[in-house]
């Protein structure tokens, strides 16, 4: 009997990690360590419990939220995302911000609160990296930069019914990485595991050694990395709380992505005196009209800088003209012929893109800023 009881607590003590050695212990002192004595005796408890846990989950015993989730949704997005199931309710009901932390099954009364920023998610998850999906290898053949199921290695996990979870990318026991990350995200390695972006390998943004210590961007300059290639992802894209949940940007205008590096105190090129000049693409004339998905025979007129230039796909090899030169590289165009073509050769075939002469496109009227005079000039006046 006393062998039996001993095999009992062994069995609890290694479910909670109390035994240094046995189970990982770093949760003692992380952020999920609510312990009010920080000394980690009762790291465990706002979330787990040994008798009365909640029904068909590992020992749960903090409350749960009741509220319903407006969740992500783009127009390239190819998953079916519903309201959150699994492991996502767990951690929501504390994240979500309206539960409060210490209020568990026992405990039904709290008044401490996860604190406004960026770990309170609250109940609109349209800016958040959608989760509570089943990622199959169907979804990774309707989307070919979505990586097979089958290649996720062994810290990445599914849960049983095939479906992406918050603890996907983030371990709530241990801090090693931080942010709970299963796998360190250094260049965007934990992204790359899922995502396997056309053209991205060997590119100037996947490479680049710019620091991004003067970004016009808090996000960026409060990261743990300070180059645009140790940025990778996140140079441009935030799994959370993002300022345009549409593909998960920093900022809701679009060109201020960009603007944010191509200012003159990141990247090289200046690209805001560019577009300060009198004449050329008036990029923040528009807001919320361009989509990845758009048809350009109907789309409504604009410009953006993701119009001519895929930020994916950027090189520094040199091309002659009327090639395409780099910059343009890995975008859609259209032909002399006025057919669509998902990467153009030439040059100008971006630019038919609005200044073609297919007649069902929405008319781009190229304004001349000085009027010519033509015939004006006697002969012998210059």
């Amino acid at each position: 009997m006393k062998n039996n009881w001993i095999h009992i607590v062994s069995i609890v003590m290694l479910i909670f990690g109390i035994w240094a050695g046995i189970a990982d212990a770093t949760i003692v002192g992380s952020p999920h360590d609510l312990s009010p004595d920080q000394d980690g005796s009762m790291a465990c408890q706002y979330c787990h419990t040994p008798h009365q846990a909640l029904a068909g989950t590992p020992l749960w015993n903090h409350k749960l939220s009741d509220k319903i989730y407006h969740i992500y949704w783009s127009t390239s997005l190819d998953a079916e995302v519903g309201q959150p199931t699994g492991a996502n309710k767990l951690c929501l009901s504390c994240h979500d911000g309206t539960v409060a932390l210490e209020t568990t099954l026992q405990n039904s009364q709290g008044s401490t609160f996860i604190p406004p920023g960026r770990t309170r998610l609250g109940t609109d998850l349209s800016d958040d990296h959608p989760v509570s999906f089943v990622y199959s290898e169907d979804l990774s053949i309707e989307d070919t930069q979505i990586l097979s199921p089958e290649s996720l290695p062994p810290k990445i996990n599914l849960d049983q019914y095939g479906e992406l979870q918050c603890v996907t990318c983030h371990n709530p026991h241990n801090n090693s990485f931080g942010h709970f990350l299963v796998i360190p995200n250094q260049g965007s390695d934990l992204c790359l595991k899922c995502h396997n972006l056309k053209g991205w390998t060997n590119t100037v943004h996947e490479s680049s050694t710019a620091l991004i210590d003067n970004a016009d961007d808090d996000y960026l300059r409060n990261s743990e990395f300070r180059t645009v290639a140790d940025n990778g992802c996140s140079a441009c894209h935030r799994p959370h709380s993002s300022g345009e949940p549409q593909r998960l940007l920093h900022f809701k205008e679009e060109e201020n992505n960009c603007l944010n590096c191509h200012n003159g105190q990141v990247a090289a090129t200046d690209l805001a005196a560019e577009l300060n000049k009198l004449s050329g693409h008036k990029v923040r004339n528009y807001e919320g009209i361009h989509d990845l998905k758009e048809n350009i025979n109907s789309a409504e007129e604009h410009v953006e800088c993701v119009d001519c230039h895929n930020p994916h796909a950027l090189i520094n090899t040199p091309a002659q003209a009327p090639l395409a030169p780099d910059v343009l590289q890995m975008v859609s165009g259209v032909t002399a012929e006025d057919n669509f073509i998902e990467q153009v050769i030439y040059e100008y075939e971006v630019c038919f893109k609005c200044h073609g002469s297919n007649p069902n496109r929405v008319d781009a009227t190229v304004h001349r800023v000085i009027t010519q005079m033509r015939g004006s000039l006697k002969a012998g006046a210059i």
